[in-house]
């Protein structure tokens, strides 16, 4: 079956109203969480984060002033909190009061409430002894953070706003660091990491998350260039590159079962998966493009949808919830679409 994603039709304020911004990624989580309303974050290089009911067309919060742009925003799951990353820190906020709360450094340090400063200007420094966060990812039951430090992962105790552990050696050179970060629970906590010199390590944390941890395996061959993301599912893992492929490898023996060589004309930035009738796979990249894969067939992966120039520039975060497909590019507009059958 061909799909095809179509610009969403009904009329409601997001569909009539691009959110214009400079953005760097899109977030959804599921209803429950905030009595029910379909809320999403997106990022503003003013430096500020901002919460919007995507039902009601209005923005709920205002998330800032951060020392420069935002690179990554997330819900904690069962909580009213969420983060956001810039330069060196990670700010935890109160959603029900709008307020920064906690604010964890790179160094392994943690403050309660906002960092004291007197600089309200834009920074582009990080003190000695820190280093520019460039992943973060909260496991799915919302119990810990982690955090990249160049090439390892720090694992923080989100009950206690307490560094206790570290994922080690997650880069092959000390010149290179983490680029990209997922995590699952099922059956026991792994966390996956990609690099820029190219590789893809899993780790196996132990359930209080203490401790200095060594990958327990990598994926091999790794790819040509920086990876761009890392994506979990079922027994596959599917890795994306800057140098336009796909792989996926099975966890069961960690083997590469198939490489999809010029996925994309220009670098995959992002990828997710599309529950419909049979999931799918959905890449984008820096030319603007978005495609759909079947991934249930076979072990391979199969074109059975793309648009081309879904953006004027290239965009860097697709997701999904209720049956929409969202995009956020840099030509500074988010993309509401909806996936259907070729002849509905």
């Amino acid at each position: 079956m061909m799909i095809r994603l179509t610009k969403r039709q009904k009329s409601n304020w997001f569909h009539n109203h691009w959110i214009r911004m400079y953005l760097l990624l899109v977030l959804l989580f599921p209803q429950s969480m905030m009595k029910k309303c379909r809320l999403d974050y997106f990022i503003e290089l003013d430096r500020t984060a901002r919460l919007w009911d995507l039902e009601k067309g209005v923005e709920k919060l205002m998330l800032g002033l951060h020392p420069n742009n935002i690179t990554c925003v997330r819900f904690i799951p069962n909580s009213s909190l969420a983060f956001t990353v810039s330069l060196s820190t990670v700010r935890i906020w109160d959603l029900r009061i709008a307020k920064n709360v906690y604010t964890l450094h790179s160094s392994g340090l943690g403050t309660e409430g906002e960092l004291a400063t007197t600089n309200t200007g834009r920074q582009n420094t990080v003190p000695i002894s820190e280093t520019v966060i460039t992943a973060a990812e909260v496991d799915p039951l919302g119990r810990f953070l982690f955090t990249t430090f160049s090439g390892d992962v720090r694992v923080w105790d989100l009950e206690k706003f307490a560094a206790y552990g570290r994922l080690t050696g997650a880069s092959h050179s000390p010149r290179s660091e983490v680029s990209c970060l997922s995590v699952t629970n099922d059956p026991s906590l792994q966390v996956y990491t990609g690099s820029r010199d190219h590789y893809v390590k899993i780790y196996d944390v132990k359930s209080d998350g203490q401790g200095i941890y060594e990958a327990t395996h990598e994926l091999s061959p790794p790819h040509y260039d920086s990876i761009t993301c890392v994506l979990p599912y079922g027994d596959s893992v599917f890795t994306a590159s800057k140098d336009t492929n796909i792989m996926r490898f099975s966890t069961k023996d960690w083997k590469r079962d198939h490489l999809e060589l010029k996925a994309h004309d220009r670098a995959v930035n992002d990828m997710c998966i599309l529950e419909m009738e049979r999931p799918l796979l959905a890449t984008v990249c820096k030319a603007g493009n978005v495609k759909l894969w079947d991934i249930t067939s076979t072990r391979r992966i199969r074109t059975v949808g793309e648009i081309s120039q879904a953006h004027d520039d290239q965009i860097n975060a697709i997701t999904t919830d209720s049956g929409l497909v969202y995009t956020a590019s840099n030509d500074t507009m988010v993309g509401v679409w909806r996936l259907s059958p070729f002849g509905s």
